[in-house]
């Protein structure tokens, strides 16, 4: 089965060699069925107009001078001799040139006025048409010509589309790109200025964005300050803590939705980073505080990744393990240059229907009112912004005996040692 290219040049210089095939195919049944017969015929008038002239000169001649001229009427590939016979029946009855493409040559006789015999030999290769090589080397050159002039066409097409593919690609993960250089044809030059001026309108919306975040961080954080020292205050120790325990879950909904709102404009570049080292000490940290946490896997695995990014990550994913399934059990392996990072609990797992929607900010399965159980709905919403921003994946599945498992894929480092 042939496939139909995918790529605008394969697509293009497959439509050129059909039309070029096609206009061939179509040449050679017109060549076959027209001009070659009229060359024919014409070959066969122009073989009788020389016989009726040698016929003619002939018969003026004295039989003793015809030997002579038929050897001067003769050539490379006409040749004619004289017979004085005049016994044989065969002379009785004029020839007809029947010429048969292939054939090596043809013979046949024309009778003089005194019934003697003018013989003739014809070579038909002085009339073969052009031979076959010739007409296959002329369409393969043609063939290639028009793949090469359609491949350096194409190439100062799809080379912009290209460059305009990528900078679009790499707007998923940052902003901070290029413009992109506006040539090529026409309208692949007013895509480049489209998409230039939409770059500028983002960057500036961002900056505008950013501005905005910082100054409600700072809004939000210092009224709550003002609080939690007023609240020192209160006698009543009661009170006190529900007012203390208020603030946080405050300050907790302040910094998870600054946290998914910054986004990209957190100022964090890609560097070789030590998965391993990074989750073991989130690993640490829970066990510290007396929950249920393992690492498995090797002692050194190098990806290229933002830290701080991904901490916060794999801090949100084993957080959400530990709560709500009892423990985090959190596996490294390697597979080629990809890195596999799963976190394994025991807990409910999540509804079917609600795999996808759990990573849409702010939706919380959890039917408590308190944040410190059910979050503030975030935290899947920031894990996988942070690892699809660096080039992975993160997806959820519901194990068979019970449990959830997040599965992170990340890209490892040449470098990397295990």
């Amino acid at each position: 089965m042939v496939m139909f290219p995918r790529g605008l040049t394969g697509r293009t210089i497959l439509v050129l060699l059909a039309a070029v095939t096609l206009v061939h195919i179509g040449s050679v049944l017109i060549y076959e069925g027209g001009p070659n017969h009229i060359m024919e015929a014409w070959h066969q008038g122009d073989i009788r107009g020389r016989l009726e002239a040698a016929r003619n000169v002939m018969t003026r001649q004295p039989p003793a001078d015809r030997p002579a001229m038929a050897a001067l009427l003769s050539s490379e590939n006409f040749h004619f001799t004289w017979n004085p016979d005049t016994t044989s029946g065969a002379w009785r009855s004029a020839p007809t040139v029947d010429l048969l493409r292939g054939s090596l040559g043809a013979e046949g006789v024309v009778l003089l006025d005194d019934l003697t015999a003018l013989s003739y030999q014809l070579s038909l290769n002085m009339y073969d048409g052009h031979p076959t090589y010739t007409t296959l080397l002329s369409i393969t050159v043609m063939v290639l010509g028009v793949i090469a002039v359609a491949a350096l066409l194409m190439h100062g097409i799809v080379a912009p589309l290209r460059q305009l593919a990528r900078a679009v690609d790499s707007m998923g993960h940052t902003i901070d790109t290029a413009p992109i250089a506006e040539q090529g044809p026409h309208e692949v030059q007013q895509v480049a200025r489209a998409f230039n001026a939409m770059r500028l309108r983002i960057e500036r919306l961002v900056v505008d964005r950013t501005q905005a975040l910082a100054a409600v961080s700072h809004d939000l954080r210092t009224p709550i300050t003002r609080l939690r020292l007023r609240a020192g205050f209160i006698a009543d120790h009661d009170m006190q803590n529900s007012i203390d325990r208020d603030l946080d879950d405050m300050e907790t909904m302040v910094e998870a939705t600054l946290a998914y709102l910054s986004g990209e404009q957190e100022i964090e570049n890609l560097r070789p980073t030590d998965l391993p080292a990074l989750l073991a000490t989130l690993v640490d940290a829970e066990t510290d505080m007396g929950r249920a946490a393992s690492y498995e896997g090797p002692a050194h695995v190098t990806v290229i990744a933002r830290p701080f990014s991904l901490k916060r990550a794999f801090a949100n994913l084993i957080a959400n393990a530990v709560v709500h399934g009892g423990g985090a059990r959190v596996r490294l392996g390697l597979n080629g240059n990809r890195v596999f990072v799963t976190v394994e609990d025991d807990g409910p797992g999540i509804p079917e229907s609600d795999i996808k929607r759990v990573f849409d900010p702010f939706v919380r399965l959890e039917n408590s009112r308190d944040r410190r159980t059910g979050g503030v709905g975030l935290g899947l919403t920031i894990a996988r912004q942070a690892v699809t921003a660096m080039g992975g994946s993160l997806v959820l599945q519901n194990r068979p005996g019970g449990g959830l498992t997040a599965r992170i894929e990340l890209s490892a480092d040449k470098k990397t040692s295990v």
